[in-house]
């Protein structure tokens, strides 16, 4: 398991970090769910616009590939 350390000091592991940080809302930053303050990583180091748009293009690829599956299902 591995564990990552905010910069506010609370501790969460790595996978439902990278989930969080990858999944709207992006407006404002993000914060941390046990004290609110914004969080700052050198692994989420971009902007809210590049975030929101990375995550519309992966949920575009993940639709795209779900219709592929179904035609072929």
């Amino acid at each position: 398991m591995h564990v990552e350390r905010l910069y506010c000091g609370h501790l969460f592991h790595l996978q439902c970090l990278v989930t969080f940080m990858k999944t709207p809302p992006f407006h404002g930053g993000k914060k941390c769910p046990t004290c609110g303050q914004r969080i700052y990583h050198e692994k989420w180091g971009v902007s809210d616009k590049l975030a929101e748009e990375r995550w519309a293009h992966q949920q575009a690829r993940a639709r795209e590939l779900a219709e592929v599956e179904d035609f072929f299902n």
